[in-house]
């Protein structure tokens, strides 16, 4: 499954942003979770003196994920569970994450 940012980035007003999507897998007691970081593709476009940067990421495996996104003027933070069989994704809140170490 391909994900494509949801916030706009450009080097003038934004910067390139802090945008991210990890599976989760276990539980951290400094950052709440460990989580293996998703490698993201970066697309950019130039208009004038302006360069847009566009970033998609392709989730292979089953399991949980954290999706953030900051491009400096504005932050989102959203969790959801993928079944990479069925091709299904479902958005959670982060209360309904329960991580049991194995």
């Amino acid at each position: 499954m391909i994900l494509e940012c949801r916030l706009n980035y450009n080097n003038k007003m934004y910067g390139k942003g802090n945008a991210y999507i990890a599976k989760i897998i276990g539980k951290d007691l400094k950052f709440k979770f460990k989580r293996e970081f998703i490698n993201k593709d970066i697309e950019y476009s130039n208009s004038s003196s302006t360069t847009w940067y566009k970033y998609s990421w392709d989730i292979k495996e089953t399991g949980l994920y954290e999706w953030n996104e900051d491009n400096g003027f504005k932050s989102e933070r959203r969790y959801f569970k993928y079944d990479f069989e069925l091709d299904i994704m479902e958005f959670i809140k982060l209360e309904d994450i329960d991580i049991i170490e194995e």
